[in-house]
């Protein structure tokens, strides 16, 4: 057995030869099968596209037929002055009964014809002397459950009523309703219209409403007609909303790409009937043939095989070992092998040798200049990041000890007190190195902060809201303290007002807002200064105090350290400014990505 292995494998060796006879082989093979396969498959479309054509329009003929014999029936009745006449005497008490027999005979007849067979029932609501209908003096002759008049609040006159009181309805086009029934729910369809004195004494005038029903499922048997065609189904819409279709269509999602949908406008009141025909239906169809064809291409695949098999003998041992050792090499540093016995093959192996220890080398050298220019890159950012924070505190101690110095002479020693505690709580805080912080601790640096600030402007308040889900999760520190700083510098410039610090967790994005209610709103300015914050560009000529340059130190701190996922910009709302933050959480949350 493992003789006939080694023999087997040695036939089938990747010579040159074998691989273009091969692939030619498959190529002819396969191209004779894509083609016939192409030629069936356009030949079977057609066809079926000729009969779905043939299908659809007779579908499209019956339907148009069936409805438009309906608003036939419909106005042949209603629009008819012998009708009206009779119509207009149900409030005469000594005809009355008359009247009712000869109207109810009208509707009889129109049912009975064999011609409009598909008539259900035929009604009409009378208008009273004052406009309104009299649902009292209903008429009908049909399917008594959908109307009864005992019933105030019949949910079928309430629909025709509503829908005959629209604006589009008033000048007696049909209007189409489905109505509401105990022994068959859902499957009567009223086809009504507002009835319009044609007489010339009264013309135009009101009189009631008209209507004809009917069983939906005699309209969907006249779609069912295509289920001739396996695959084919079909519907229709009309302007109300009610939607009519063939057996089957429920277990089909009209949005796969294998349905083929035409709509084709129906002759009736803007209806649209739609085909749609599944065309996997024709390589269902062609199924038994390509089968056929696949035996026949494998048959011929393996007919060649053997006749190389036959043909080629030779010894390929030596090619085998350099493929084996080719393969182990796979997904791992690449390693030299050992020469053969076989001279061909050794210059192949003494070329993939030498190709391996250059590529080892370059591997080693690319990875040490990695790790040198990932190493340097980290040290930029790290020693940026310590220049930018170690901006942030100067101007603000030297405020603050210049209040407390006054503070002290004018002997208020309590307030000074009160704002060394919090002013060393700040600067415990900013004064440490670490770049980021718990959202907890940043909070807490912003209430000592606040509380320094309110000894220098006492008319100036503060409120802090914040998500108590905030408190573990990790951000860049001192991104809230100089917001709050430009708000009392810049924005508050009147000394008097309220800061507003708002923070949230919106899904995985932390948002912070810090508000102030100034008085000297510029538009223009506060574009500008976003245009600078997202540009990270500093004027060098400006103030060092300057409105922008703390803003674009917090944007360019975001951007060092998170990338693209940290955003720093100014807006006006309610006519105060709002310093925004939006920072990205990774999906654990915890940390910024």
């Amino acid at each position: 057995i493992e003789k006939m292995k080694k023999r087997f494998k040695l036939h089938f060796g990747r010579k040159l030869e074998f691989i273009i006879g091969l692939s030619l082989t498959i190529f002819l093979v396969f191209s004779i099968f894509l083609m016939n396969t192409i030629i069936s498959y356009n030949s079977e479309k057609n066809y079926t596209e000729e009969k779905i054509k043939i299908v659809n329009e007779t579908i499209n003929e019956n339907i148009s037929k069936t409805l438009i014999n309906i608003d036939e029936v419909n106005k042949s009745i209603f629009l008819d002055e012998k009708f009206q006449n009779l119509a207009e005497k149900i409030y005469d008490e000594e005809s009355y009964l008359n009247t009712i027999r000869s109207i109810d005979e009208t509707f009889e007849k129109g049912i009975s014809s064999s011609f409009h067979s598909f008539i259900k029932d035929i009604g009409y609501i009378p208008r009273n002397d004052i406009g309104e209908l009299d649902i009292s003096n209903f008429i009908h002759h049909g399917f008594n459950s959908l109307f009864d008049i005992q019933e105030t609040m019949n949910e079928n006159f309430i629909k025709i009523k509503e829908t005959a009181s629209l604006e589009i309805y008033k000048k007696g086009q049909l209007f189409v309703l489905e109505a509401t029934s105990e022994q068959k729910s859902n499957n009567i369809i009223i086809f009504a219209r507002n009835i319009n004195d044609i007489r010339p004494s009264a013309f135009n005038n009101q009189l009631g409403i008209g209507f004809v029903t009917v069983n939906r499922l005699d309209l969907e048997n006249i779609l069912n007609y295509g289920l001739a065609i396996d695959g084919l189904h079909s519907y229709i819409n009309n302007p109300q909303g009610l939607y009519f279709k063939s057996s089957g269509i429920d277990n089909i999602n009209l949005d796969n790409e294998k349905y083929i949908i035409e709509n084709n406008p129906l002759d009736f009141y803007g209806w649209t009937f739609t085909s749609v025909y599944d065309t996997s239906y024709i390589v269902k169809s062609m199924m038994n043939d390509i089968v056929t064809e696949i035996i026949v291409f494998i048959l011929l695949i393996i007919i060649f095989i053997i006749l190389y098999f036959l043909i080629h003998i030779r010894n390929l041992k030596s090619l085998f070992y350099m493929f084996d050792k080719f393969s182990s090499n796979v997904n791992k540093k690449l390693a030299k092998i050992e020469e053969v016995d076989d001279e061909e093959v050794n210059m192949v192996i003494k070329a993939y040798n030498d190709m391996v220890e250059f590529n080892n080398k370059l591997n080693d050298d690319v990875i040490l200049e990695k790790d040198k220019a990932l190493q340097n890159q980290i040290q930029k950012n790290e020693f940026e990041i310590k220049s930018l924070y170690s901006q942030i505190n100067k101007h603000f101690l030297i405020n603050v000890l210049s209040v407390v110095h006054s503070l002290v002479n004018l002997k208020e020693i309590d307030k000074a007190n009160y704002c060394l505690e919090n002013l060393s709580d700040f600067l415990r805080y900013s004064l440490n190195m670490e770049s980021e912080s718990d959202f907890k601790s940043e909070l807490n640096s912003v209430v000592s902060y606040f509380k320094v600030q309110s000894i220098r402007y006492p008319k100036i308040s503060y409120t802090l809201t914040y998500d108590e889900g905030l408190d573990v999760i990790i951000v860049p520190k001192l991104i809230i303290q100089p917001l709050i700083e430009n708000a009392y510098v810049h924005g508050l410039k009147t000394k008097k007002g309220t800061i507003d610090v708002s923070c949230k967790k919106i899904d995985n994005i932390i948002n912070i807002n810090v508000a102030n209610d100034a008085n000297n709103i510029d538009k223009n300015k506060i574009d500008e200064i976003n245009k600078k914050i997202q540009s990270l560009n500093i004027d060098t000529g400006e103030e060092k105090n300057s409105h922008g340059i703390a803003l674009v130190n917090i944007q360019k701190r975001l951007k060092l350290m998170y990338g693209n996922n940290a955003k720093l910009s100014l807006s006006v709302v309610d006519d105060k400014i709002v310093s925004t933050i939006n920072i990205v959480l990774e999906e654990s949350g915890d940390t910024i990505c």
